[in-house]
């Protein structure tokens, strides 16, 4: 990976993190969130501090999706936490990809790809179910 390239993913962390910090700060949480600089010798996601989940950010031109998908579920197994793809090509918003329960049965988890508008809807929720667990002590 060459230097510009590997910028190019760091700026991208940040950005992305930022964005998801001004996500939770609209309902009242705030989030003090880390670009995960182990994360390739520890083959860990790339940003500390989100609850519950393990997000993998990829800021590139071109697109893998699968094969980013596939490493974000690896990774998210390890850690014990929901995966959380968002990419975003130049010039492009950012996209978003998890898995999610069907409701009201919730038998079925679905794979969905979000636009921003419907993933800061889906943060927002999963933010409020995290903190109710995390009062309900479970």
């Amino acid at each position: 990976m060459t230097f510009g390239a590997k910028q190019k993913g760091a700026n991208g962390e940040r950005e992305l993190a930022v964005l998801l910090m001004v996500w939770a700060r609209e309902i009242g949480v705030e989030l003090d969130l880390l670009r995960n600089l182990e994360q390739v010798r520890s083959g860990g996601h790339d940003l500390i501090g989100l609850p519950g989940l393990a997000t993998e950010c990829k800021r590139v031109e071109g697109l893998a999706v699968a094969e980013w998908w596939r490493q974000t579920v690896s990774q998210a197994e390890r850690a014990g936490a929901r995966p959380f793809l968002c990419y975003r090509q130049n010039r492009k918003r950012w996209k978003f990809v998890t898995k999610t329960w069907v409701w009201p049965a919730s038998v079925c988890e679905i794979v969905v790809t979000m636009d921003e508008p419907e993933a800061r809807l889906w943060f927002h929720g999963h933010l409020i179910n995290e903190e109710r667990k995390r009062i309900e002590g479970g």
